[in-house]
């Protein structure tokens, strides 16, 4: 993935942004910036995976 590419949220199509915090057992994720949907980053070109919290 370039640092320059900007990701889309495949639901509201709004940018996605880079989050690493303590969630997701401290690995990095997506999330839609305007939905607050997240999403892995492995594979989410082909297929995203949300991120459900529990």
């Amino acid at each position: 993935m370039s640092k320059n590419e900007l990701k889309l949220c495949p639901f509201c199509e709004s940018p996605m942004l880079l989050i690493q915090d303590n969630k997701n057992n401290g690995e990095p994720y997506f999330e839609c910036s305007t939905c607050g949907l997240k999403f892995k980053i492995e594979g989410f070109d082909e297929k995203p995976v949300e991120i459900k919290e529990n």
